[in-house]
Order: C-alpha cells, then structure tokens, then sequence
C-alpha cells in the first residue's frame, strides 16, 4: 500500500464499506431469526455463518411445503 493521500483515503473507505456490510448481515440475521441483535453481533463470524445457513434452510422448507400444500 502507497502511503499517499489518496490511497490511505480510499483503504479507509474500504474498511468502513466493509463494516457496514457487517452490520447489515447482522441486522438481517437478528431480523429474521427473531433474535436480538446484540446476540447475533457477539457470535463468531462462523457461528453468524452457520446461522445463516439454518435460516435459508428453513425458508427453502417453507416454500417447499407452501408449494405443496398449493398443489393438493
């Protein structure tokens, strides 16, 4: 990394990027498992992962049944 003005500007902005991403996916992970967002900032990054997984599992389920049930 330069030490120029500019790239020392545009490394900030990357890291504060980055962080609002994750707290937008924390959010959205407390949001839609009813959890408090407090909980879900203080799990691991893999802990947020595996919750993610089990949320989109469960929604793929949903509309599976939803589907089903449309079709009987």
């Amino acid at each position: 990394m330069r030490d120029d003005p500019a790239s020392l500007q545009e490394y900030v902005e990357g890291i504060e990027s980055n962080s609002k991403a994750i707290m937008k996916d924390i959010m959205a992970l407390s949001v839609y498992s009813n959890q408090p967002y407090g909980e879900i900032y203080e799990m691991s990054p893999q802990e947020r992962k595996v919750l993610a997984e089990v949320l989109k599992e469960k929604a793929d389920a949903e509309a599976k049944a939803i589907k089903s049930a449309s079709n009987k």
